[in-house]
């Protein structure tokens, strides 16, 4: 157990953390009315932070190549600087990686924050000082209204989920560090500080790489706090899967507790039914959820309410690895746009006008394009959002999913490209056949089914036989993507289970993809990453062959 982390909440804990959650109240205090004064012009916030990009890194080699010096307002940026995907300025990463200085931005560069994104593959985000600042112009916003909605929510010790060590931290060519040691990283140094007075949870748990010891140390961990007051995890999937631990180890958690509690504290966690306890019996002073509420992440929101117990549930703003699209503050049904950290542009996806987020109109739906001072310009995200109200007049923005067709159950970010790659390693090895890839919110957890219509009867017998080396091939295509991988060794998802079709299913299920999108045969293009909002697993399911 991770030493000085475990053990019941003295009373001089409770003094010391309530010192340190009140000083980061007040910390917050200055970003949180600076962003609220700017929801009243967020055209001028935007401006400003444009310009401020603009000059700091105009001497890059891409500000030079673009001639940064040279602009002066938004029409003369959007004609000078191209949106890019990361393929286009992956040789110029893969440069700084190697330890070029200079390239798109004049800060140094901290540290690489891997992350996938429409490829699927591992991609490298540079980060900076000034990008870290910029995070947190979103974060103590958020943070303050917190506080000032849920006040409970900031009196006693926080769960900031950590990720496991999943993959090793390493160095680029150039000597540049690649993942960070662990998610406070993410924050200013002075808040960092601040969190280690606040934290259930060691940082240091994050290194744990088995994932049983990981949730069992987590879980006793929390276990020894009383005054968890706050929980904050990304995917709502990661929290049923910590809970599903909680209750089938219970007992055994609350035996390798009993020398660090009291007996008080015991046999009252001793005396709950493991099946039917809530989050809010074992830890009376819990306040608060924090975590994703949107798209794929909103259909396990009504099994992680009944496990909280009376606990609110607060959704996520939009952030991702590249930068924060949005914050939830008060008043607000959606998060609202993140306006004082980076400059936020969209493509309308009706007309495919391209228009700064102070542009933006009620209920269209924008593909985000994020500037940063961390070296991405007009960057396409592929993030969708619907603006579903202002805040003063600032949209307010509910996540709808990914532009490209791609699956995201837990955070796994899965494309159509890698799926593609899987199938065509499946080829090589052998196994010919048509494939679909499925999405299942729920197959006693989230997965994915890959569906087969092997070529002939033979075919099929064989591919039963095979199924365990064609789910291993599948796997460890998949498990390329690092979020894939995570999600996996955390068992927020399933294997992948093999289904095989029936003879001509392949074209009927094609038929009535078809039909349902009123595409032309000349027009239509056969997906291989399917979605649930366009084909119903109960239609799938009349074209399964009986399991044995």
């Amino acid at each position: 157990m991770c030493s000085g982390w475990a053990g019941e909440s003295s009373v001089l804990d409770w003094i010391r953390t309530g010192i340190a959650n009140h000083i980061w109240i007040l910390s917050s205090f200055l970003t949180f009315r600076r962003f609220i004064h700017n929801c009243r012009d967020p055209q001028k916030a935007q401006l400003r932070i444009l310009k401020k990009i603009l000059v700091r890194n105009a001497s890059s080699q891409y500000g030079l190549n673009y001639e940064f010096s040279s602009i002066s307002d938004y029409p003369e940026f959007a004609r000078k600087v191209p949106i890019i995907d990361y393929s286009d300025i992956e040789n110029l990463i893969e440069a700084t990686a190697g330890g070029e200085k200079d390239v798109l931005t004049c800060e140094s560069i901290l540290r690489f924050e891997e992350t996938s994104g429409s490829s699927g593959f591992a991609r490298l985000i540079p980060y900076t000082a000034g990008l870290i600042r910029q995070f947190n112009e979103g974060i103590g916003p958020w943070i303050h209204a917190l506080w000032k909605n849920h006040p409970g929510a900031l009196r006693g010790r926080s769960y900031w989920s950590l990720s496991p060590a999943t993959k090793e931290r390493r160095m680029s060519g150039g000597g540049i560090p690649i993942g960070s040691a662990d998610d406070t990283e993410y924050f200013s140094w002075f808040t960092r500080w601040i969190l280690g007075g606040i934290m259930a949870i060691a940082p240091d748990t994050a290194r744990i790489k088995d994932p049983d010891q990981f949730y069992e140390e987590t879980l006793l961990q929390l276990l020894g706090r009383r005054n968890l007051s706050l929980i904050s995890v990304w995917s709502p999937s990661f929290f049923l899967k910590l809970d599903e631990r909680l209750r089938v180890n219970y007992r055994e958690l609350l035996k390798k507790l009993s020398s660090s509690i009291s007996s008080s504290r015991l046999q009252h966690l001793a005396s709950m039914d493991e099946e039917t306890l809530t989050w809010k019996d074992i830890w009376p002073k819990l306040w608060l959820c924090s975590c994703w509420t949107h798209a794929s992440a909103a259909g396990f929101i009504p099994e992680l309410r009944n496990r909280l117990g009376e606990i609110p549930v607060q959704g996520k703003g939009l952030i991702s690895t590249e930068g924060i699209v949005s914050i939830p503050i008060a008043g607000s049904e959606s998060p609202v746009a993140a306006i004082q950290s980076h400059f936020l542009e969209g493509m309308d996806l009706e007309t495919e006008r391209i228009l700064p987020v102070y542009d933006w109109k009620l209920d269209r739906r924008y593909e985000v394009l994020l500037t940063t001072a961390g070296g991405l310009y007009r960057y396409r995200t592929g993030d969708v959002v619907q603006v579903t109200d202002f805040y003063r007049s600032t949209p307010c923005l509910r996540f709808l999913g990914r532009s490209n067709r791609s699956s995201d159950l837990t955070g796994e970010k899965l494309s159509e490209y890698q799926a593609i790659r899987m199938i065509q390693e499946l080829h090589l090895q052998g196994f010919s056949g048509k494939f679909l890839l499925f999405p299942r919110p729920h197959i006693n957890g989230a997965g994915y089914i890959l569906l087969v219509e092997p070529l002939n009867e033979h075919n099929a017998t064989e591919w039963r036989y095979r199924l365990k080396n064609i789910v291993d091939i599948a796997e460890g295509e998949l498990r390329k993507n690092p979020y894939y991988h995570q999600a996996r060794s955390l068992d927020q998802l399933d294997r992948i289970h093999v289904q095989i079709l029936t003879g001509g299913s392949y074209e009927k299920i094609m038929s009535s993809f078809q039909k349902k999108k009123g595409t032309s045969d000349g027009d239509f293009k056969n997906p291989v990453l399917l979605r649930d909002s366009e084909i119903r697993y109960e239609e799938l399911e009349l074209y399964f062959i009986p399991e044995d």
